[in-house]
């Protein structure tokens, strides 16, 4: 598993080189990485460790399974015209002959788009493969933490220094992608500072975890919050800040209700009602009708860009456009002459809605919070360990606020350290003495 691990690691190390070239052919190389890793590890793999993470990853599993089904439902040719995309009806009028249509406007991109989503359950895979084993997922923890606080300080001199590499906030290209790293940072390094404490409380008698050490740690931890928290709170968006706070906020009531020796069952209600607040202000608006929901939240986006959007969903039907093909639809929706003013959604809450319908949406969203409570549980189950499992709960709480903020997930950068740190909150998510519930 070593092997394993070392390439996981070479990926995360290099994931910020995402930022300056994302094209297809760079995704394309991402995938093939991601399925050499995940053939490292079924080479590598103890059985314990195999059983261990089938019985821990089966409900996942089962959970990722419904979007693979549906991408491809889109892609494949359908005979119905009730279910088929209407530019596929409008091609059969114009040629006056039959088409073989599908869902997906274009099932090439579908098939592209499901490509990259079977690559990123691969990240998530092999992360949680790697880190059942708490010394790699310690040292995991820290690669995530330092990398996010790289990008952190990056965006800080960025600004400061008046680069122009990263593009602006609007842009939703580089800098969307920092942003939602230092974001993730926040959380991370709160989730070094805790394994500082836990790790001095039940080490420092050994003699492996001195004073000295913990003191370093600790600094250490809370610089690199300081650097992370800085850059988010003064260099991104308002709806940045707001998802951060919430991340953190989760986080930190974690830790406080273990350290105050709250129940799991009762610590688990009391954090949904946590989480419940920031969900309320976001209820209110559920009943207006313009802007949709998706881009009502973000403040970053150009005005005929989010017009455009606005458009495209107006025209959205249930069944969507299929995934990967937001940018298939932009000429058809631009006036001739047009400037195009966007090549993704504005978000990526309204991207899921324009290529998977809304009710895929929605599912998408009961999905995450399901994901989030069986973190939470996890959480509150484990002992010393628990700031793993609390750390992807609380990203999960930032990601999916921060869906209908920007457009950060949808960058490679985000989503090999987003899928990274999930799948290390899963692989601790339950302790190998006992059977995961």
């Amino acid at each position: 598993m070593q092997s394993a691990f070392r390439l996981l690691i070479l990926l995360v190390g290099l994931s910020p080189f995402f930022l300056f070239s994302d094209s297809l052919l760079f995704r394309g190389a991402l995938g093939g990485y991601a399925a050499l890793m995940v053939f490292v590890v079924a080479w590598s793999i103890r059985p314990g460790e195999a059983a261990f993470l089938a019985t821990l990853l089966k409900p996942a599993v089962l959970l990722a399974l419904v979007p693979t089904v549906w991408l491809l439902l889109q892609a494949l040719p359908i005979p119905f015209d009730s279910l088929r995309h209407p530019i596929w009806i409008s091609a059969e009028a114009a040629l006056g002959r039959p088409i073989g249509g599908s869902i997906s406007v274009n099932p090439g991109d579908t098939l592209i788009a499901l490509a990259r989503y079977l690559s990123v359950l691969a990240i998530l895979f092999v992360a949680s493969a790697v880190t059942i084993d708490r010394q790699r997922a310690e040292t995991f923890l820290f690669l995530l933490a330092g990398v996010t606080t790289l990008l952190a300080a990056l965006l800080i001199i960025h600004d400061l220094g008046g680069f122009v590499f990263l593009g602006e906030i609007s842009a939703g290209g580089a800098r969307t992608a920092v942003a939602g790293a230092a974001a993730l940072g926040t959380v991370l390094t709160c989730a070094t500072a805790t394994y500082a404490i836990e790790r001095y409380e039940t080490r420092r008698n050994r003699g492996d975890f001195g004073p000295r050490l913990f003191i370093t740690a600790l600094t250490a931890a809370l610089g690199a919050f300081a650097v992370c928290w800085i850059a988010v709170v003064f260099f991104t968006s308002n709806g940045v800040i707001f998802a951060t706070a919430c991340g953190v906020g989760t986080f930190i009531l974690i830790a406080g209700f273990r350290r105050l020796g709250v129940p799991p069952r009762i610590g688990m209600l009391l954090m949904l009602v946590a989480i419940a607040v920031p969900a309320s202000m976001i209820a209110r608006d559920l009943l207006a009708h313009t802007p949709d929901l998706t881009l009502r939240f973000d403040t970053t986006s150009s005005k005929p860009a989010l017009e455009l959007t606005q458009r495209i969903v107006n025209d959205t039907g249930w069944l969507g456009s299929g995934a990967g093909t937001f940018s298939a639809l932009l000429p058809i929706y631009q006036e001739t002459g047009q400037t195009i003013v966007a090549a993704t959604a504005p978000t990526t809450a309204a991207g899921l809605l324009v290529e998977l319908g809304r009710p895929a949406l929605w599912i998408a969203v009961i999905a995450t919070v399901a994901a989030v409570a069986w973190l939470l549980s996890g959480a509150f189950q484990r002992g010393r360990d628990s700031f793993f499992t609390a750390a992807g709960a609380s990203c999960a709480v930032l990601l999916s606020i921060q869906a209908f903020v920007d457009a950060s997930l949808l960058k490679s950068t985000i989503v090999v350290l987003a899928a990274s740190l999930l799948g290390l909150a899963l692989s601790q998510s339950a302790s190998r003495t006992l059977t995961p519930s």
